[in-house]
């Protein structure tokens, strides 16, 4: 008496099922990926386009100029060493000893004492409230924006620009520096119409740079500069790969596109929204810069996040539309159109 199992075989019916249920799986994992993926597409086109056009670039972190985080770090260390530099010259003690070696009298030499202080005071607030115009005017913003250029060039280049009438300064650390030197020069030529006086206390020699900011993330923009190409390139390959497979497998392919688009639509625009809400603590003058520098590449992303998903929500829409019509028009005894 034999004790094996019998075995059962499937009907040809049963076979073609499993496969479908196969298919199915498949294509709905590949649509759920790729639009899953779409967001990424939209963020690497964005930022690719970004850091290879130099006035995309420029147009994109210009703006960062008349935040007043930034003018007011600028501002104060020029202040700074605006007022250390009419310390050094010390005009009230120059005054005092000029009228000492002239034989003045005790009472004139207090009284130049005491103007004096009131005009080195004076001078030195003039210094601060001349700089403080420069830096808020067109003329700063200006300076600022032609910079950006450079800066445009040592991203993508392979070495750091060293020039010394650069404005900005990034190093491979992720550290960026402000140019002083050029900038008290800019405001000297500045400030010289109005006051000459002024701009003769504002040094421009031997003026410490200032570190505007210090962040990983500005180290691994060399690195992504550098591989344009693949950052947009790759996504986007991965995406259509990804929704070709899924609509190839799908049993209803139409559909399967149609549900994709609205899908993809839906979640980019979310991601835009999300990216676009991101707000950063400003609880000190470096990461308030940096946070100047973070709402640029957030309109940067959310921007062509919603008007991308505004036209594949109009395309699937118009496409649901017009499969729906030609359905209906399609006559009865001819084969239906598979949505």
């Amino acid at each position: 008496m034999s004790n094996s199992v019998p075995t059962v075989e499937r009907s040809p019916a049963q076979r073609p099922a499993r496969t479908s249920r196969v298919r199915t799986v498949f294509s709905a994992v590949c649509l759920t990926l790729a639009v899953l993926i779409a967001p990424v597409i939209v963020t690497s086109t964005a930022a690719g386009i970004a850091l290879t056009n130099t006035d995309r670039f420029v147009d994109t972190f210009a703006p960062v100029a008349t935040d007043p985080e930034l003018q007011a770090v600028v501002s104060q260390t020029l202040g700074d060493a605006a007022v250390e530099a009419v310390a050094q010259h010390d005009p009230a003690g120059a005054l005092e000893r000029y009228l000492k070696d002239s034989g003045a009298s005790q009472a004139v030499q207090l009284s130049a004492r005491l103007l004096g202080a009131y005009a080195v005071q004076g001078l030195e607030t003039a210094a601060r409230e001349n700089i403080d115009t420069f830096v808020s005017s067109e003329n700063f913003a200006t300076l600022w924006a032609a910079s950006l250029s450079t800066v445009h060039r040592t991203l993508v280049g392979a070495v750091a620009d060293e020039a010394d009438d650069a404005l900005l300064r990034l190093d491979a650390d992720g550290t960026m520096w402000l140019n002083s030197t050029v900038v008290a020069q800019a405001a000297v030529d500045f400030v010289e119409p109005r006051s000459s006086t002024i701009a003769g206390f504002i040094p421009t020699e031997n003026i410490a740079d200032v570190k505007l900011a210090q962040d990983p993330a500005f180290a691994q923009v060399r690195t992504i500069a550098r591989s344009v190409p693949l950052l947009i390139t790759v996504p986007l390959a991965v995406g259509v790969i990804l929704l070709a497979a899924g609509v190839v497998l799908a049993q209803r392919r139409w559909r399967a596109l149609a549900w994709t688009a609205g899908a993809a639509s839906l979640v980019i625009a979310l991601f835009g929204v999300v990216v676009g809400s991101i707000s950063m603590a400003a609880d000190t003058p470096q990461r308030a810069v940096i946070g100047a520098f973070v709402v640029q590449v957030q309109e940067l992303i959310s921007g062509p996040a919603i008007v991308v998903a505004l036209i594949l929500a109009v395309a699937t829409l118009a496409g649901s539309a017009g499969a729906l019509i030609v359905r209906k028009a399609t006559p009865r005894d001819a084969a239906p159109v598979e949505i």
